[in-house]
């Protein structure tokens, strides 16, 4: 259903008032503040009668603050000329029909945009208005069919009707169906105008405040309960159906009189909140830092502003200060103070002070309060504070506790206790200590306990006398002892307490980040960028950790607690860089979202408009903007349609003209940046094209006509009809503007802009229709869906005959816009998903997704040469890419060239490798690229070892023999002959040759001093001494045809004193590393299914194994026990390995989950790293953490990078220009 085309603006402009009142500026101490309570005082000054009231409100309510006083009277005007506006009938647009169709006879049909009494709305005739509030009005109806009764009928006020007004209208209808409860109004039915404003009908309650009620009637405090216990009983009902009424107060509790007795009625659920289930299918938000509820009736929970949830015991405190005003005339703290403190202060009040005792504040009342109290109540103060003091001053102060914990449970238990306070039985508002239940059997029987007491007095007296003296010394003893050891205790449990609180908040805090890590990757393997950028931000840390650039160094801060604990490791550092945008440059962010983009015929122009801002020009070599284009003349609002000349001489552009039906087409010349002539036109301008020879300018208008202006003639031709379209509507010129296609929902319709004729009709999709584009031959037509369907796919159709060409799958959201790229061959195509994608024609693929932008992409539009892209983000960001990117790299590189084992250097900038060919290369990392082959080492390598100042690189031969290179000079240092026992393959002795990729044992030990080295499959564990290279010991491991396979994975200890060395059975053997002894407990079970892979942590607190069954187990190596089971892997587990810090697990396996990456601390999963092949058989981190390798069967080296944190502020710092 339309509205009217001509109140469109002014509709508008009455719904931002919220919207405007949310973006006040002050400065950042003031704007957690500032804008909620000028809001309130905002709709408070809406509904004031007349100017006097208002002024003298306004005057009371912003007091010195003078920039919230005049902030209020603009937004008043505002309101005013709106108002006045819409006080003025206008033609309404019938259902379904077009802007200025006539009714029977010719004669327009008229509506009024605000109803008043007398009209009907459905089944419905308004009598009279009898409520009205900030958001919606009630008035008084009768119901004539299929009963005759009068009824209360609530609707929404015209252009109050934004998505959160009615999410709370809708929200309050529900919470009265929902309800079924004497003492509440009941709903009885519901709907919507024909404009499409919601309403609905309840009961009619013929009654006042509960408070008036009472004081006019002269009720006594008996009588006053007895109404109280049956408002209790209804919100007691609505909170068994799951509502939080959230404004219980005199004015929503009315009393009518049903058969002369007075019946309570609880009303307005206007801001109620389900617990248990919705209360509407649209989103109900409650603005962050607003504040909902009348203030002097608010519980503190509900005016802070915390993570702490609103519960039924929020309307119990609402109860309380209801029965605190029925008991005294007066609320706890005054409204005036709370409305003149501001918004903190008054948050402070309720939050923090206590209020005084009902009883209290009765005997503290001045003279002409108590004066009026005394003549309502017909009662004396002095009797009324005897009255009230006691049970019933406890029974509203816990209603009023702060810590609701201590309030009542429920309503039922509130009313339950009124009712023994009346029936004269003790009350749970106060603890039932013995003194208190001794007080209430002595009311009830004083005569028996008179004379008890007599008795029992003397007996007491006599034997107190006796024994005082007697213990008064030893009391006092035990009395100090007692609280020595009781202070003790307390010192002792606080301690206790701490740490375990500090244990579980650091363990809290992983377990968020660990989670947020998987949905990282996630939202990464959908692009979107924009969740990862906020997951990314939420773990960085808000304190007390400093990145220090200099040195690519990070120092933490001395003490590492709760918040300014720096929990980033590996996985984050890898997601960052993951998500680093595609983008070849980016313009200045704007305020509003980027709506359409477009580059001059040159390709040295960009043009781009910002919704409600003017028409920008950008200079794309310098990246730098040269124009600012605004018709002032027309409300300086942006275009709302732009287009080049083929000449790129000049810029025609829609402007919003002096009413809605109105839009100014003007000439911008380029050369002179000054507009030309207004070029004349019929209403408004949707669309408009250059001729190719710039002689004619196509103006497509609302009502789908093309009218042609030529320069020449100086004058305007009707070219195409208007077209009846409905509901959604897309439209597209084609390049030489011989063609437009329009569309209808999902249909769209090819007109030749010659004859007029339709060409061809479309049943492109059974949704709405996004973006239309014509291929630069004219001869395709590509046209995308829009959001309201599930289909993400972008279709093109012949544009002679409609027949369907191809379909192109890959986004997985709508695409706002599509465009042709000058070849005709790619396609380009921006996603709401975050993504732009260039697109083979013929090929029907992606064959580019780029990434960068955070939010939903707008537009996009192609340079002359088709080398340059240009799109605009609903964020407000321009990002410029290049067409020549091809399709996105994979989550990891591979090296050139297969290699068998990979060696760091300490510095982490340069490694080796032992290549196919058992040759050596070495590498640098940063490219990473090959740079140099080791032909000094031969072609016989299976396995190098480098020492840990970088000066020499080991060597081992295929034939167990160890080659010692100089790396500085390339020279041999040494070149030891080979033990007993061959390097075989893994078919062992006589197999087929082997990688050794991971085969046996070579390790420095005693700081460099002793070269460690086994061979796979042989028998010898040597030990050399690296100065005189003389052999230390030898010992044999045991048989290698008994050992087949499990002898590949050994490893030394980290106290370098043991070797562990598995078998096939899935123990593993501790043994002395020098003799190759072992002991009683030296063997332990580590894996059912054999041990694949073996390591220690950094600080040899952890032992790591893998299995063939998917299964990592954590060791504790000194107590050689299981500390627990890390299962993720769907197959085996082939290698493991520590980062160098010891806070994550690198874990080896298939596929697409290569490698797994756990938290050690919490045993989690953090992430999984893709890779291609089969059999990870190693896994590996650079000495720097930066790096992690893993090597698969195929010989094919992946690598992952993850800068450090101080590369990664230092990236940082330069693109934002600290």
């Amino acid at each position: 259903m339309l509205r009217p085309a001509l109140f469109s603006r002014f509709l508008r402009t009455f719904s931002c008032i919220g919207a405007w009142l949310s973006e006040i500026p002050v400065n950042d101490q003031a704007k957690s503040s500032a804008a909620p309570r000028l809001r309130e005082i905002f709709l408070a000054a809406l509904e004031k009668p007349g100017p006097e009231e208002r002024a003298a409100f306004l005057s009371a309510a912003c007091g010195n603050d003078r920039a919230v006083r005049k902030r209020v009277d603009e937004l008043l005007r505002e309101q005013d000329t709106v108002g006045s506006f819409l006080e003025t009938p206008a033609a309404s647009v019938a259902r379904g029909s077009a802007p200025g169709a006539a009714g029977p006879g010719g004669t327009a049909v008229v509506s009024s945009v605000t109803e008043k009494p007398g009209d009907r709305i459905g089944r419905f005739k308004l009598l009279q208005k009898i409520g009205e509030g900030g958001c919606g009005v009630v008035y008084m109806a009768e119901q004539e069919e299929p009963v005759r009764r009068r009824v209360a009928l609530k609707i929404i006020k015209l252009g109050m009707d934004t998505k959160s007004v009615i999410a709370r209208f809708e929200a309050e209808r529900q919470a009265l169906a929902m309800m079924d409860h004497p003492n509440i109004a009941k709903v009885l039915d519901a709907g919507a105008t024909e404009t499409g404003r919601p309403f609905f009908v309840m009961e009619l309650v013929r009654g006042i405040r509960i408070t008036e009620y009472c004081d006019q009637n002269n009720l006594t405090n008996e009588e006053r309960l007895r109404l109280f216990i049956q408002v209790c009983q209804a919100i007691q009902h609505a909170h068994q159906k799951g509502v939080i009424h959230r404004d219980i107060k005199p004015s929503n509790t009315l009393v009518t009189l049903h058969d002369g007795t007075p019946v309570p009625k609880v009303i307005d659920f206007g801001i109620a909140k389900a617990t248990e289930q919705r209360l509407t299918d649209k989103t109900l938000f409650t603005e962050f830092q607003s504040f909902i509820g009348t203030p002097a009736y608010t519980s503190p929970e509900q005016a802070e502003m915390s993570g702490l949830d609103i519960d039924t015991r929020s309307d119990i405190y609402s109860l309380g200060v209801l029965l605190y005003e029925l008991l005294t005339g007066q609320t706890p703290f005054q409204p005036e103070r709370l409305l003149q403190s501001g918004l903190d202060e008054m948050r402070r009040i309720i939050r923090e002070e206590e209020p005084v005792r009902p009883s209290t504040r009765l005997s503290s009342l001045n003279m002409t309060d108590a004066t009026a109290l005394t003549k309502a109540r017909h009662t004396k103060i002095p009797i009324l504070v005897q009255a009230i003091r006691g049970d019933l001053d406890w029974i509203v102060m816990k209603c009023l506790e702060k810590d609701r914990m201590r309030r009542y449970e429920s309503a039922n238990g509130l009313a339950m206790d009124i009712q023994r306070y009346l029936d004269n039985e003790p009350v749970l508002a106060r603890p039932p200590s013995t003194a208190y239940r001794i007080q209430k059997f002595v009311r009830r029987n004083k005569v028996m306990v008179a004379a008890t007491a007599t008795v029992a007095a003397v007996l007491v007296a006599a034997a107190v006398v006796g024994s005082w003296l007697a213990i008064r010394a030893t009391q006092a003893k035990i009395e100090q002892s007692r609280l020595y050891h009781a202070a003790e205790a307390a010192l002792k449990n606080e301690a206790r307490q701490r740490e375990r609180a500090e244990r579980e908040e650091i363990a809290a805090l992983r377990r968020s980040y660990n989670s947020d890590m998987n949905l990282m990757q996630q939202a990464l393997a959908a692009n979107n960028l924009g969740r990862v950028v906020d997951l990314l931000n939420r773990n960085r840390p808000s304190k007390g950790v400093e990145s220090k650039v200099s040195g690519a160094r990070e120092t933490l801060n001395s003490q590492l607690k709760s918040l300014s604990t720096d929990l980033r490791q590996w996985e984050w550092r890898y997601f960052w860089n993951q998500s680093r945008s595609d983008a070849a440059f980016a313009l200045p962010r704007q305020t509003n979202a980027i709506d359409a983009v477009a580059i001059s015929p040159n390709g040295r122009l960009l043009a781009t408009s910002e919704g409600r801002g003017p028409l920008k020009l950008w200079d794309l070599t310098t990246q730098t903007e040269v124009a600012v284009i605004q018709e002032r003349g027309f409300g300086g609002f942006g275009p709302r349609a732009f287009a080049f000349s083929n000449d790129g001489s000049s810029l025609a552009a829609v402007f919003p003209g002096s009413s809605p039906r109105r839009a100014a087409v003007r000439i911008w010349t380029i050369a002179t940046r000054q507009f030309g002539a207004e070029i004349p036109q019929e209403g408004r301008v949707e669309a408009l094209a250059f001729s190719p020879d710039d002689t004619k300018l196509f103006l497509l208008g609302q009502d789908m006509a093309v009218r042609v202006w030529d320069f020449a003639k100086q004058q305007i031709e009707l070219r195409l009809p208007r077209q009846q379209l409905e509901g959604w509507r897309r439209w597209a010129f084609s390049p030489d503007a011989a063609q437009i296609a329009f569309s209808e929902g999902g249909q769209i319709r090819v007109h030749d802009l010659e004859t007029g004729l339709q060409r061809c009709s479309i049943d492109a999709f059974e949704t709405d229709i996004a973006a239309l584009a014509f291929s630069p031959q004219g001869d395709l037509l590509a046209a995308s869906p829009s959001f309201a369907g599930t289909s993400t796919t972008i279709r093109l159709f012949s544009a002679a005959t409609g027949a369907m060409a191809r379909e192109l799958a890959g986004h997985v959201s709508w695409i706002p816009d599509l465009t042709f790229a000058p070849d005709g061959q790619r396609l380009i195509s921006a996603g709401a998903d975050q993504t732009v994608r260039i697109w083979d024609v013929q090929a029907r693929r992606a064959v580019a997704v780029l990434r960068g932008h955070l939010s939903e992409v707008n537009c996009v539009a192609v340079d002359p040469n088709g080398e340059t892209l240009v799109s605009g983000c609903k964020d407000g960001t321009i990002f410029g890419w290049s067409t020549k990117t091809g399709a996105r790299k994979k989550s990891f590189d591979t090296l050139t060239s297969p290699v068998r084992s990979v060696e760091f250097f300490p510095d982490s900038q340069r490694m080796l490798t032992v290549n196919s060919n058992r040759t050596v290369s070495a590498w640098n990392l940063t490219t990473p690229q090959e740079v140099e082959p080791v032909p000094a080492l031969g072609d016989d390598i299976s396995r190098v070892l480098v020492s840990p100042d970088g000066a020499r690189v080991y060597a081992h031969t295929s034939g167990g023999g160890v080659k010692v290179l100089d790396w500085a000079t390339r020279l041999m240092i040494t070149n030891l002959g080979g033990g007993r026992g061959r390097w075989f393959g893994p078919g062992g002795p006589g197999g087929p040759g082997g990688r050794g990729s991971r085969s046996g044992m070579f390790a420095l030990v005693d700081q460099g001093t002793t070269l460690a080295v086994y061979t796979a499959y042989g028998s010898n564990v040597r030990l050399f001494d690296t100065r005189s290279w003389e052999l230390k010991a030898e010992w044999s491991i045991g048989d290698p045809v008994a050992f087949p396979r499990w002898r590949e994975t050994v490893i030394v200890a980290p106290d370098e004193r043991h070797l562990l060395v598995p078998a096939s059975s899935g123990t593993i053997e501790f043994r002395d590393l020098v003799t190759g002894q072992t002991n009683a407990n030296a063997t332990v079970m580590a894996q059912n299914w054999g041990v694949s892979g073996m390591a220690f942590s950094p600080d040899g607190s952890l032992l790591a194994t893998s299995s063939g069954d998917g299964t990592v187990n954590l060791w504790d190596p000194a107590e050689r026990k299981i500390l627990d089971v890390l299962r993720g892997h769907l197959l085996g587990v082939h290698a493991v390995a520590f980062s160098p810090d010891g806070q994550r697990l690198a874990t080896a396996s298939h596929g697409n989950e290569a490698i797994k990456l756990w938290d050690v601390a919490t045993r989690h999963e953090v992430a999984t790293l893709a890779g291609e092949g089969s059999l990870f058989e190693q896994v590996k981190f650079s000495p720097d953490g930066q790096w992690l390798i893993a090597i698969n069967r195929e010989e094919r080296a992946h690598f992952w990078r993850a800068p450090s944190l101080g590369d990664i502020a230092a990236t940082e710092a330069r693109r934002t220009g600290q």
